[in-house]
């Protein structure tokens, strides 16, 4: 033990550097390892931090996100979201129908209900009330959220705003409604049809004319249910949509026609055929308005009679008028002709003026 270095033997002094040596190696090849992991650690760690600010800058900059847990407490949601639903500012957690009461919170139909009961995706409209207490309408689209157990913990809802969606479909609704209400108030008859000449509104007088019920005619082919006949020659059948949608002759106005009723009914009609356009002045449908001309044409016929009779009335006065000057005449020569019976010749004469009268 008390042996110098010196005094060991050559052999014993190589054994001792070659383990020394292969130490040495293996402590160089543990800390190249571990600056491996420690590279390939950061490096990981960048491309997480990157992935989590694309995740959030999408996150952020989406519609508006909301992330709710199975209690209805919101975990997390986006700026989009917090700038129309508000964010609570004690730091609290928040209830979701706290933050955006609406008609289906604590219902059976609230996305989070129906997802936590096996729905995959919930899709529906509502409305919400903004922070200033405004309405809004939204499409929210809920879908589960997974945790890292895989289990359903939550969901992960979207809002998209469609409020100026909703207004243009109600300004729509009105003004369908003030047409319809004005087409209900005019007398005449009024069947649309689309480019296939299927009918796609009839209105109420149209339907006394045709016998044909707004719900059995809508989706029938005009022809179906309007049968026009030439009002000069019955055996001509009319197509009033021929020369609009073939031909593309235009509006086509005040054309006489009988028209026949599903029940064999006929009335006089005068009607007019006018092309739908859209915004790109392509012909899209058909609009026929019809007016029943029955008692007018009687009315008319009616004072023709009227005026003939009265024509024939002044012509039989006239008559009468000239028969009674004649019928004057041969009186009052009759009646001299008695007084001058002893005047042979001035009797005579009165005889050749009275068949002078009678012959004009």
């Amino acid at each position: 033990l008390g042996m110098n270095l010196t005094e060991w033997p050559d052999s014993r002094l190589n054994k001792l550097d070659g383990e020394t040596g292969g130490a040495k190696q293996q402590v160089q090849e543990s800390n190249a390892v571990g600056a491996e992991q420690i590279r390939e650690r950061e490096k990981i760690g960048a491309e997480l931090r990157q992935a989590k600010t694309h995740l959030e800058n999408i996150f952020n900059n989406s519609i508006p996100l909301c992330l709710t847990n199975d209690k209805s407490e919101i975990i997390d949601a986006n700026e989009a979201y917090y700038q129309i639903f508000g964010k609570p500012t004690d730091g609290k957690s928040q209830k979701c129908y706290d933050s955006r009461p609406g008609p289906t919170c604590k219902t059976r139909e609230c996305p989070l209900t129906r997802v936590m009961a096996g729905a995959s995706e919930v899709v529906c409209e509502s409305r919400k009330t903004e922070i200033d207490g405004r309405e809004h309408s939204f499409v929210v689209t809920a879908r589960p959220f997974i945790n890292e157990a895989g289990e359903v913990a939550g969901i992960v809802e979207s809002f998209q705003d469609i409020t100026k969606l909703k207004l243009v479909e109600e300004a729509l609704a009105e003004e369908k409604e003030r047409l319809l209400v004005t087409l209900k108030s005019i007398a005449d008859g009024v069947i649309a049809v689309d480019i296939q000449g299927r009918v796609v509104l009839i209105t109420e007088t149209a339907q006394v004319y045709t016998g044909w019920k707004q719900q059995y005619a809508v989706g029938r082919k005009l022809a179906e249910i309007l049968q026009l006949q030439d009002a000069l020659d019955r055996r001509l059948n009319i197509n009033p949509l021929e020369n609009v949608l073939q031909l593309h002759t235009g509006e086509e106005s005040a054309v006489d026609a009988i028209l026949i009723a599903q029940d064999g009914w006929e009335r006089r009609v005068s009607y007019s055929v006018s092309p739908i356009y859209d915004q790109l002045r392509d012909v899209i449908g058909v609009v026929l308005v019809f007016q029943d001309v029955t008692e007018k044409l009687k009315i008319e016929a009616e004072s023709i009679r009227i005026q003939k009779l009265e024509s024939v009335g002044l012509l039989a006065g006239g008559i009468a008028h000239d028969f009674n000057n004649i019928l004057t005449v041969i009186m009052n020569n009759l009646t001299l002709a008695r007084l001058m019976k002893n005047s042979r010749k001035k009797l005579l004469e009165k005889i050749y003026n009275t068949e002078e009268a009678v012959l004009k």
